[in-house]
């Protein structure tokens, strides 16, 4: 959203009557014309902007683009504020409501850092909670007593509290998540180890959760030591960014989800040795994509058969030296048949450039990944890189299919609206 002097998205109706009447004789179209229209400006980079500016060239444009401009608000520090007010002109919900409130669809206040207060998020999220489906965390202004208003958030698909400053209690979230029955996505929020107390009986989890993302440190080793009662719904699992997390507890986690894990995602955890992810493979049989990192992997993590269909092999912030695992390594698996159904591997382009010799092994890799697509039926089959959904084709054009390489200051922050 640009900035507050340029437009102020809580004013569009004021700026909307003065310039109407300045602008009868505009031109009508059909509304499903413009809805269409308004519909690809929705996907378009400073698309909030532009949508701003089409509530204010008639009424029809503003009925048919104020629900486009209020659903995923693009929230920060200076723009925050005019927006709390326009979703919550008042404190006391029976006597003032805003019919704006219900248009929106995604609150990301992950940019926000001291502004407003927990009562004021706990407020924004009563008033919204009719339509929203996403919702991120802010850092500092969301605590225990904004768990009420969540749980009545009951379309909610997403739900990102990985950026919260302070320690949330486990009992809490926990009854607070068991109500949102359309939850599939979590990026849980850091906990203390004193806040691992519940019997393994008690742990209660959203009963369609299909992806848990533990980011940011946000969870001590003893969790994942105790976690229990996770829903056979959960397929896709990712630890990242823990420095608490040891080997042995990582090692749990897995084998308590093995015949469900189809995606898992493991990065940046400090306690883990050099071949600690060597046997998960084996662990969970049923993988289909997997990324791990190239300094917790020997050349032993190839020796189990598996039916992966890609790999990610990332390399971790501070990670120097020489490594074990090379793209030969993956040559041979595909040639001993150990990897049939491989299809995609993606290797850090940091080491590639470091040797000819990585740089000719990866090309050959490629040929082999391209030989097998040559082969195969024509079909179609998902692959969700960075929460994007493509079919075979498209993943060719966007050269996924075969080897690619990946660079770590790239990565781009997941959104389930593009899953």
């Amino acid at each position: 959203m640009p900035n507050v002097e340029t437009y102020n998205i809580c004013n569009v109706e004021e700026d909307f009557n003065e310039l109407a009447l300045s602008n009868a004789q505009g031109i009508s179209l059909p509304d499903e014309i413009l809805l269409e229209v308004l519909s690809y400006v929705r996907d378009t980079a400073g698309s909030q902007q532009t949508l701003w500016s089409c509530c204010l060239i008639s009424r029809q444009w503003y009925s048919c683009a104020v629900p486009f401009l209020y659903e995923h608000p693009n929230l920060y520090g200076k723009n925050f504020e005019p927006f709390a007010a326009t979703i919550c002109p008042s404190v006391n919900l029976h006597i003032r409501k805003s019919p704006l409130a219900e248009y929106v669809r995604g609150l990301d206040m992950g940019r926000l850092v001291h502004q407003g207060s927990k009562s004021l998020t706990a407020r924004i999220l009563g008033r919204v909670k009719g339509g929203l489906e996403e919702f991120v965390a802010p850092q500092a202004s969301f605590g225990i007593n904004c768990f009420a208003a969540l749980s009545k958030c009951s379309k909610l698909r997403l739900v990102d509290l990985s950026l919260i400053v302070e320690t949330i209690p486990l009992d809490s979230l926990l009854r607070c998540l068991t109500h949102l029955l359309n939850l599939c996505i979590l990026y849980f929020p850091r906990l203390s180890d004193s806040e691992i107390e519940l019997e393994l009986a008690q742990w209660s989890w959203p009963p369609n959760l299909r992806e848990l993302w533990i980011t940011n440190g946000g969870v001590p080793d003893s969790f994942l030591h105790n976690v229990s009662g996770l829903p056979s719904t959960l397929d896709t699992l990712a630890i990242q960014r823990c420095a608490k997390v040891t080997s042995q507890s990582l090692r749990r986690l897995p084998e308590k989800l093995s015949s469900q894990l189809r995606v898992l995602r493991i990065s940046e955890l400090p306690r883990l040795s050099w071949t600690s992810l060597d046997g998960v493979l084996a662990r969970c049989p049923n993988l289909k994509q997997l990324s791990v990192p190239i300094n917790n992997i020997t050349q032993a993590f190839f020796d189990d058969p598996s039916d992966l269909e890609y790999l990610e092999i990332t390399i971790s912030n501070g990670a120097g030296g020489e490594h074990e695992v090379v793209p030969v390594d993956v040559c041979f698996a595909i040639s001993d048949n150990l990897l049939p159904n491989l299809r995609g591997v993606c290797y850090p382009g940091t080491i590639l450039s470091q040797s000819e010799e990585f740089r000719k092994e990866f090309d050959t890799l490629d040929c082999l990944l391209r030989e097998r697509l040559d082969a195969d039926e024509p079909t179609e089959c998902a692959f969700k890189e960075n929460r994007m959904t493509m079919n075979l084709t498209q993943m060719v054009e966007e050269n996924l299919i075969g080897a690619w390489q990946w660079y770590p200051q790239y990565e781009a922050r997941h959104e389930l609206r593009h899953h």
